[in-house]
């Protein structure tokens, strides 16, 4: 059994000055793997997860247990340049993601801040589906539990942490 997991597309919802403006898509420049206390498994291949383009990052199997979760990917360094003056209003990240198995969901889904996991929890714990699929987390006027400059979000620690656990220990 594997596991996969891309990463390809943030968009962000800011507004500068009165005219409202979104950033992105744009995927991650930076790839790493965090620790993630009691975890079973270390993502492999972290750089792949830079495009939609059946190049897989995966953790291979994890332990046959339900409950078993991996490490955290992180994705950071999105470049965005957004203008200093700008209001962030919510971010909005696109993952895609698959297990041929459909025994994996996420176990977490946090953002980064200055290559800090922080915010709220936007795991929902749906199982991947077999081929490549996009799932959204946060929205345009979602900031994640956080508050959010323009520097905070050009800053290269920003970014997206995600684990996922087994689901189905068959």
């Amino acid at each position: 059994m594997k596991a996969i997991l891309l990463f390809f597309a943030s968009i962000f919802t800011i507004t500068n000055l009165t005219a409202q403006q979104t950033k992105g898509p744009n995927p991650g420049g930076g790839f790493s793997n965090e620790t993630l206390a009691g975890s079973n498994r270390s993502w492999v291949a972290v750089e792949n997860v830079q495009g939609s383009d059946d190049q897989y990052s995966d953790f291979s199997n994890l332990d046959n247990s339900a409950n078993s979760y991996t490490d955290y990917l992180h994705v950071n360094k999105f470049q965005l340049d957004i203008p200093l003056d700008a209001i962030i209003l919510g971010i909005e990240i696109n993952i895609e993601r698959s297990d041929p198995n459909q025994n994996t969901a996420d176990y977490s889904v946090r953002i980064l801040k200055y290559d800090m996991v922080t915010g709220d929890e936007k795991s929902t714990g749906d199982a991947y589906g077999a081929s490549d699929a996009y799932k959204t987390f946060g929205g345009n006027a979602d900031l994640w539990g956080e508050a959010w400059t323009a520097d905070m979000i050009n800053d290269n620690g920003f970014g997206i942490a995600i684990s996922a656990q087994r689901i189905d220990g068959n």
